[in-house]
């Protein structure tokens, strides 16, 4: 005699065994706990640097180096991301799959621990806090690809990138932005050597006269006890139009030889490019 046998000679049984089921089933449904906001464990953080005037080479070199450092030693870290900007940087921290949900609060006190003992070595204009979170944030990409003849204008792709991303920026609840795929620009000046011979010029010449107009340097400091801030002039090297005018030597009191009469200049993807976005095996610009 099987189950399904007895349950059909003996209905009793059968219903006895369904009540005891529903019954079971609601016992244990009121018995699972619930909470109106559940607690999630926090795997990720960021580290928020504050430092007003500070350059982004200064802040990598006299804060984040540092941070770094101590936080390396702490083995339930799986990641250490860093982007650094002038007077901020911002260093994602994402703690290990395998560092189970009752140690995570020891393990951000021990982060805790460790930018404290770093903190007295940092300038005193600089700030650091701890931001913790349950989760990253949900990413969306966009990529940019070119669809015309010829070779990808990389240059071109990165300012549309750098536009779509400053705009993107300003979406609400958007926590932040990066470019991928991005070319730095540089200004290519070939000099014709044969030209410059007949003028009776050096390579160094020219190289100081350039230099002579180019602004970008910082011409002082102001400091006092909490902040120090650099001051330069305003860019006056804004085009490549600008920088083929530039006066190179003076003729007899009145004749000028600017750059674009010795050499040409262009505007060109700095080389060699460092980041390189792909995007269905096309270059691209994404973010």
């Amino acid at each position: 005699m099987n189950l399904v046998n007895i349950f059909i000679d003996r209905p009793r049984i059968l219903i006895l065994t369904l009540v005891f089921i529903l019954l079971a089933g609601a016992s244990s449904y009121i018995s699972i706990p619930r909470q109106e906001n559940p607690e999630l464990a926090q795997r990720w953080a960021s580290v928020i640097v504050i430092d007003p005037g500070s350059s982004a080479a200064r802040l990598e070199t006299q804060v984040i180096t540092k941070l770094e450092s101590g936080l390396q030693e702490i083995i339930e870290i799986k990641e250490l991301d860093v982007n650094i900007q002038a007077g901020f940087a911002q260093m994602l921290v994402e703690l290990k799959d395998s560092v189970p949900f009752d140690l995570i609060e020891a393990t951000w006190s021990e982060v805790l621990d460790k930018i404290s003992l770093v903190e007295p070595s940092l300038p005193k204009s600089a700030s650091v806090e701890l931001v913790r979170s349950s989760g990253p944030p949900i990413s969306v990409l966009y990529a940019l690809t070119w669809k015309g003849e010829g070779e990808a204008p990389i240059i071109l792709m990165s300012r549309l990138g750098d536009e779509l991303r400053r705009k993107l920026a300003f979406v609400d609840n958007t926590e932040r932005t990066n470019l991928f795929g991005l070319a730095d620009e540089e200004v290519l000046v070939e000099i014709d050597t044969e030209k410059l011979a007949l003028l009776n010029l050096s390579l160094a010449q020219v190289s100081q006269a350039i230099g002579n107009y180019d602004s970008k340097r910082p011409i002082g400091k102001t400091s006092d006890s909490n902040n120090e801030i650099l001051l330069k002039v305003k860019e006056n090297l804004l085009n490549v139009s600008q920088i083929k005018d530039l006066p190179i030597q003076v003729i007899d009191g009145y004749g000028v030889i600017r750059l674009q009469d010795i050499a040409s200049v262009s505007k060109q993807p700095y080389t060699p490019i460092e980041d390189i976005a792909l995007s269905n095996g096309k270059k691209s610009s994404s973010g």
